[in-house]
């Protein structure tokens, strides 16, 4: 069995490494805000887990990117972040082969080793096959912008019948993303806002799908068995922000770090790609190098 420090390259420690939320200040000051002038007991009263996924399904269609299709998956269940949904979805396919795609998201790599002994990250759309199940992010991991093979990937899911997960965790820190989701492989989409806003350790995301089909995710979502503290943090800030604020505010000095480092502005405003293989050490498998510069965006600058 491989060596789990194969899989898991530590880049958190380095200056650029990881993928974070960047701590912006007025976002903090909000969260705090809410914290000072709701009690808890009021937070789990009063939160509405449906309020919240309407919310939040209406940030993700607001951003700048276009996601034709996205209105068809009207289905939506609350999920703890995205990695709840990986799960439920990995468990829903059990006779198929889970595959992802050369630098994704490294939990899938990991569940491959767990569940086969071996990993299935995939270079090229050709390499799928029928009895796969699929789980790729846009924008993607390792770059922030669109697998430079999507179009491809989501025709051969539908020629093979393949279903498809597709991680949105980025989308709105993003502009410019083009995906098609009227794909019939797409099953589900899933998203988080650990890397829009702080909230990594509150865990809040949303799964959507075409329909109610009464798995883990819609039962606890109907049951209202949900994160609700977690929930109105993130409903307070999804009401005062808007779906393209991080973005926005951050363009310029994403600018500014790619200047400075001769890197390639990603989609993706917290990440540079380095494509002139200047920084080898920041390589997750894909065939460019990531840069995340969260840590470096001034904090306490309103």
């Amino acid at each position: 069995m491989a060596d789990i420090k194969k899989l898991t390259k530590d880049l958190k420690q380095k200056p650029y490494g990881g993928a974070w939320a960047i701590d912006d200040p007025k976002v903090i000051l909000a969260t705090q805000n809410f914290l000072d002038e709701n009690a808890y007991y009021d937070i789990i009263n009063n939160t509405n887990v449906n309020e919240y996924l309407d919310n939040y399904f209406q940030f993700v269609k607001s951003s700048h990117n276009k996601l034709d299709g996205l209105t068809k998956f009207k289905s939506l269940a609350f999920s703890l972040g995205t990695t709840n949904t990986f799960d439920v979805f990995t468990a829903s396919h059990p006779t198929r082969r889970l595959v992802s795609f050369k630098g994704e998201y490294i939990y899938h790599s990991i569940m491959q080793r767990t569940i086969y002994g071996h990993t299935n990250s995939l270079s090229h759309p050709d390499q799928l096959q029928s009895n796969d199940c699929l789980i790729i992010s846009c924008p993607f991991a390792d770059t922030g912008a669109e697998h430079p093979h999507m179009n491809e990937i989501l025709a051969r899911c539908d020629q093979l019948k393949v279903p498809v997960l597709l991680d949105l965790a980025y989308i709105n820190i993003a502009q410019d993303i083009t995906v098609d989701l009227k794909h019939d492989c797409i099953e589900a989409l899933t998203t988080s806002l650990s890397k829009v806003f702080p909230l990594g350790h509150v865990r809040v995301g949303m799964r959507m799908k075409k329909q109610n089909i009464d798995d883990g995710l819609d039962m606890t979502t109907a049951s209202d068995w949900v994160n609700k503290l977690g929930i109105g943090i993130a409903n307070s800030l999804i009401k005062e922000f808007d779906a393209n604020y991080i973005f926005n505010k951050y363009k310029q000095k994403q600018t500014a770090m790619c200047n400075q480092l001769d890197v390639t502005p990603s989609k993706c405003v917290i990440f540079g790609i380095d494509h002139k293989d200047k920084y080898t050490e920041y390589n997750r498998g894909f065939e460019t190098n990531r840069l995340c510069f969260s840590k470096h965006f001034e904090i306490g600058v309103s």
